[in-house]
């Protein structure tokens, strides 16, 4: 029979001996939970950017009430036509 070659042991941070295989388990785990916390903040943020968009599109629509007339020095406020 065919045993299975023992997984050759590496060292960990905090001293314990463990497998590669363990030791990529590990890995992937992190690199997942760290990619999917950016998905979220980048998801998120962009929920945000989407709430204040609605938010300026229906605060236009109210102020649209009120406007602001500029006039300058050189041009006539009104003719009057003499």
């Amino acid at each position: 029979m065919n045993e299975a070659a023992p997984v050759p042991a590496v060292p960990k941070l905090d001293g314990v001996m463990v497998s590669r295989r363990e030791s990529a388990l590990d890995f992937d785990v992190l690199w997942y939970s760290e990619l999917r916390q950016q998905f979220m903040e980048v998801k998120d943020r962009k929920e945000e950017e989407k709430e204040e968009e609605e938010e300026e599109e229906e605060g236009g629509e109210t102020s649209g009430l009120g406007g602001s007339i500029t006039l300058s020095r050189d041009t006539p406020a009104a003719s009057t036509g003499v």
